[in-house]
């Protein structure tokens, strides 16, 4: 009798899973730890450095050049200004993401593993 090699098959099934579940963050709300490298959403520098438009995260983000205050592709209601990270209420037929709506993905993942 043949002997059926399972380890192809784990691998794989392993592979697929790691694929579908690749939406990791460290932190399910912004005040929770994303301020510690990013500084107060409302203050115009993080402790890393850099600067930011308008001289505030916020004043950039709800800008018409952005989000054009529509305070709820950020934020759901009652969220006491600590925005949610992987979810929002949503604005005008937009679905609520957070701030995983616009800051996702494989780049922000490895600027984020690159900068510690």
């Amino acid at each position: 009798m043949r002997k059926i090699r399972l380890l192809p098959y784990v691998v794989f099934v392993f592979v697929a899973f790691a694929m579908w579940t690749s939406d990791a963050h460290a932190y399910a709300r912004y005040n929770s730890g994303c301020q510690n490298c990013h500084g107060s959403f409302t203050g115009s520098t993080s402790p890393k450095g850099s600067t930011f438009p308008s001289n505030n995260k916020h004043e950039m983000h709800r800008s018409s050049s952005y989000m054009g205050a529509a305070c709820g592709l950020c934020h759901t209601s009652g969220d006491n200004r600590n925005p949610n990270i992987g979810y929002s209420d949503g604005s005008g037929g937009v679905p609520g993401y957070g701030c995983v709506g616009c800051h996702d993905g494989a780049g922000l993942r490895q600027h984020h593993t690159y900068a510690g």
